[in-house]
């Protein structure tokens, strides 16, 4: 019998976690008002990798008024979402964080604010799910 295994939302996880220990917000839509610095993070891919779990591809924007301020908050999130592997957020169990693309300076077309991005693969534990549930 095939055991059914229901993935978490990898952007709210995520985003909740890195909440917990950034100095700036950190959302997964772009906020109004804007402010100055902040992190959103997208989940633009990835696929189960066995059958309990999730690896998703996360791509992470900083946010900041000049190009090094977004620099330097994009390096200190890409070491705060390292130190997520092998912790437990939200009752979901993190595994691995793996570099998928280096920070890239990426000002926003629309508004010109200074904005590094770049992605990471991070392995998230599902749960068991039973019909009905």
């Amino acid at each position: 019998m095939t055991v059914a295994v229901r993935f978490p939302d990898a952007e709210a996880v995520v985003a909740s976690a890195l909440a917990a220990v950034a100095a700036v917000p950190v959302r997964t839509v772009i906020p109004a008002p804007r402010p100055t610095s902040f992190v959103r993070l997208l989940r633009t891919g990835g696929v189960a990798r066995t059958t309990v779990t999730d690896a998703p591809i996360l791509t992470v924007e900083a946010w900041a008024q000049r190009p090094s301020q977004a620099a330097a908050l994009a390096a200190t999130t890409r070491a705060q979402l390292h130190a997520l592997a092998g912790t437990v957020a939200g009752g979901v169990t993190i595994g691995r964080v793996t570099d998928v693309s280096g920070p890239q300076n990426l000002p926003d077309p629309v508004s010109d604010q200074a904005r590094y991005t770049f992605a990471v693969e991070i392995y998230l534990r599902g749960t068991r799910f039973t019909p009905g549930s």
